[in-house]
């Protein structure tokens, strides 16, 4: 189901902007790309072309946990509803499901082949993208959240063993970080966010040697990719993300958000962060240069990943 509505980007950010309005020079609110938000809750993905104005909710058979772009297609887990589901982003249309029993959370895209891990079954299924089929499986540790893949590696989160595990080319396994739940791959480096422990384990990919731990804040629950050498980090604890230079490794920024941040990402041409707040609902822009805030948008509480495509409609 698809509902398709009309809302004006600067009514919508003011209230929510209100909030920041110390600020003596906020940045200019971004205009172009669409930006597709997932509410648990809801079990919606929501579509905002930011520079048409145009919002439109797909309605899911499931909670939607995270969010992969591949060959212009986007590709949702639905945790509970143990689906895989592949919707065209121009249509706002589901076009094929995938039933994955395990409760289907972390995917990643490498050489045609989508991974999606199996956080009750302790697996990773290998999914041939063309044909929408699985392949194979790998077995894991216990929970296996989230996964990150590079042409030398894929990398897994074993969450409830606080174990980062290399499954392919390779076995390899190295302690991380209590309650590793996030993970991003970085100028050959391993990230994962540490929930309970409040920290990040850092480790070369392949191989997962030279581990290193940073202290970062209370409850990192996601990392994401900035440039070369440096991620995001939510930091649902604190309402904020923190910006960390994974070659040193130090924090380089902390930015305040909504309550209970989680998912970020960037725009395409990379000058913009949003932040979602699973609490408030809200989207918090922040322009790179000068991390600069702009306005915010707002949406239904439950709110979690986010993806920002290219173009319009």
């Amino acid at each position: 189901m698809v509902s398709l509505g009309v809302i004006p980007l600067m009514l919508l950010s003011i209230a929510v902007f209100s909030r920041f309005a110390k600020d003596p020079t906020p940045a200019d609110p971004p205009t172009t790309g669409v930006l597709v938000v997932a509410n648990l809750r809801t079990e919606m993905l929501t579509f905002m072309d930011l520079g048409a104005g145009v919002r439109t909710d797909v309605s899911l058979p499931g909670p939607p946990h995270e969010m992969l772009v591949a060959e212009g297609r986007l590709y949702v887990t639905l945790g509970r509803g143990g689906l895989l589901v592949e919707i065209d982003p121009a249509a706002h249309s589901i076009l094929r499901t995938l039933r994955l029993d395990g409760e289907p959370h972390g995917i990643a895209y490498l050489g045609g082949n989508l991974y999606v891990t199996l956080d009750k079954a302790n697996q990773v299924v290998v999914v041939d993208r063309a044909t929408m089929t699985e392949l194979r499986r790998l077995p894991t540790g216990n929970t296996p959240h989230a996964i990150a893949a590079t042409g030398g590696a894929i990398i897994v989160t074993d969450s409830r063993d606080n174990t980062l595990r290399q499954v392919e080319p390779s076995l390899q396994t190295v302690a991380a970080g209590r309650q590793p739940e996030a993970i991003a791959l970085v100028a050959g480096i391993a990230v994962t966010a540490d929930a309970e422990g409040g920290t990040l384990t850092f480790a070369a990919v392949p191989g997962l040697s030279g581990v290193r731990t940073l202290s970062i804040g209370r409850a990192p629950v996601r990392v994401t990719q900035l440039d070369a050498t440096r991620v995001i980090v939510s930091l649902q604890g604190e309402a904020k993300v923190a910006v960390v230079d994974v070659t040193k490794p130090e924090v380089t920024k902390r930015l305040r958000t909504g309550a209970r941040p989680d998912g970020t990402c960037l725009s395409p041409d990379g000058s913009y962060v949003a932040a979602v707040s699973n609490a408030a609902g809200t989207v918090d822009f922040f322009e790179q240069d000068g991390w600069r805030r702009a306005p915010s948008l707002q949406f239904e509480p439950g709110a979690g990943a986010c993806a920002w495509l290219p173009g319009g409609r």
